[in-house]
């Protein structure tokens, strides 16, 4: 697992969003491939609501390949609230590792 300890959580913030990474966990789903679960935290900081699809939220690993949940389920965030989700990303390489998490125009390092 990919446990993200301590209070300097990953975090990226815009006029738009903030982003912040609570923490990814691995777990093997076939002999060729993995899952990833994200667990993050969003805030709208514009003054209109915003949707959040979940096929939006991309994982980058380190040859450059993105990953994204295949759930295209629309969640409305309004003005200045704050949304804690679980992601599930499925059929990840086995050699994959996440370095970066990218949301709107914000990129979070790992």
């Amino acid at each position: 697992p990919y446990v993200i300890a301590g209070q300097n959580m990953p975090t990226s913030s815009d006029n738009d969003t903030t982003l912040v990474v609570y923490g990814i966990s691995e777990s093997q789903s076939r002999d060729i491939t993995k899952d990833w679960n994200l667990d993050l935290k969003i805030t709208n900081n514009n003054n209109s609501s915003i949707n959040i699809v979940e096929s939006d939220i991309k994982v980058c690993d380190q040859a450059g390949w993105s990953y994204q949940s295949t759930k295209s389920d629309e969640i409305t965030l309004l003005p200045g609230e704050t949304l804690r989700l679980s992601i599930d990303i499925r059929d990840v390489s086995l050699l994959s590792d996440p370095v970066s998490i990218e949301f709107m125009n914000n990129s979070v390092s790992l």
